[in-house]
């Protein structure tokens, strides 16, 4: 939990102009509910993925509808705590998100806007471009001939981690340790996120089915199968 944020349980209102349906000086419409977690957002807005990757607060009302977004999440003492966010779907489920970003990403945002702060620099990619070299782990993933071509397995390496676990060619990945994965470099960037040593699980479609597959710990780079 990020200084400042606030725990799940903490009761909130959102404060907005629900559906749009204020004009002028109109009061906005205001809703109680509850915080019901702090997660990263993983969402899309038809066929393009929100940019934004930090954490948002899920919450258990439906705030998240035309007109809301943009609105103020405030606590039961007034405090403004978030603003809510716009109509999006989770990535994983396609459900609708009811959410607001931490008000501290959006005001750090705002200072970067104006110039008065920064970000710290991403971390100096590898001279291949990749973050995770995947046949480490004995895979091998179609090349990527699109901006965001799907994770489909080309082939396996014998004898390796992948061939153990039972992937087979054509295999599409979907998730990596149980976070969704819709092009190669996801897969690549979830695979970094994981320390050496770490338990990789990947879940593919199969023929129409889903497939769980256990490929062990992480191996570290340089060491290939």
């Amino acid at each position: 939990m990020p200084a400042g944020g606030v725990a799940p349980g903490t009761r909130v209102f959102a404060l907005s102009n629900l559906f749009g349906v204020a004009v002028g000086d109109e009061r906005v419409s205001a809703q109680h509910g509850v915080v019901s977690g702090t997660v990263p957002l993983e969402a899309r807005r038809g066929a393009h993925e929100a940019p934004y990757r930090g954490d948002v607060y899920i919450l258990d009302c439906t705030t998240s509808n035309p007109g809301s977004a943009g609105g103020a999440l405030v606590d039961w003492r007034g405090r403004l705590v978030g603003m809510i966010g716009k109509e999006l779907r989770a990535t994983a489920t396609g459900v609708w998100l009811n959410y607001a970003m931490p008000i501290d990403e959006v005001a750090r945002g705002y200072r970067n806007v104006l110039g008065a702060g920064s970000d710290p620099p991403l971390p100096t990619p590898d001279p291949d471009g990749l973050p995770y070299d995947v046949t480490l782990l004995g895979i091998v993933l179609v090349p990527d001939l699109l901006d965001k071509t799907p994770p489909f397995v080309e082939s396996i390496r014998d004898g390796s981690s992948a061939a153990g676990a039972g992937l087979r060619a054509d295999d599409l990945l979907v998730a990596v340790n149980g976070r969704s994965v819709a092009s190669r470099a996801a897969v690549q960037q979830r695979l970094a996120d994981l320390a050496d040593g770490d338990p990789v699980r990947v879940t593919v479609i199969r023929d129409g089915s889903i497939v769980e597959c256990d490929l062990g710990p992480k191996p570290q780079a340089g060491r290939k199968p």
